[in-house]
């Protein structure tokens, strides 16, 4: 396990950019999701139509969503494929899944922290 961590943090820090650039995506949509209905509930009366919700349901949760699934599906699979290198025998999907799981419990920690972090700000003003 030990060996198929260490492939795992190698391909990490390889793409290291495509994180940052998904923490950015992350972090942005987060953000604008308090502050849009902030700023629809305190200025104004501001309605949004149906084609409105649904280009905002669209460009805030869907494409950022599917963008930071499939960046992490990339680079757990390119980790897996490395692992299976080394250790032929090994099967590529069952190392996927792990690495996946990885994945999937630091962005639910990151998100976490973040709308946390919102929700404190939000409280404090």
């Amino acid at each position: 396990m030990q060996a198929a961590l260490k492939h795992y943090r190698q391909t990490h820090s390889e793409y290291l950019w495509l994180h940052i650039l998904a923490a950015v995506v992350l972090v942005f949509t987060s953000v604008f999701w308090f502050v849009l209905p902030y700023f629809m509930i305190h200025y104004g009366k501001y309605t949004t139509n149906v084609f409105q919700q649904s280009l905002l349901l669209i460009a805030l949760y869907t494409i950022p969503s599917i963008f930071i699934t499939l960046h992490c599906w990339f680079i757990n699979f390119k980790a897996a494929l490395r692992w299976k290198k080394s250790y032929p025998k090994e099967c590529v999907w069952r190392w996927s899944l792990r690495f996946q799981f990885i994945t999937i419990s630091i962005v639910v920690l990151f998100t976490s922290v973040i709308y946390s972090s919102l929700f404190i700000i939000d409280m404090i003003r």
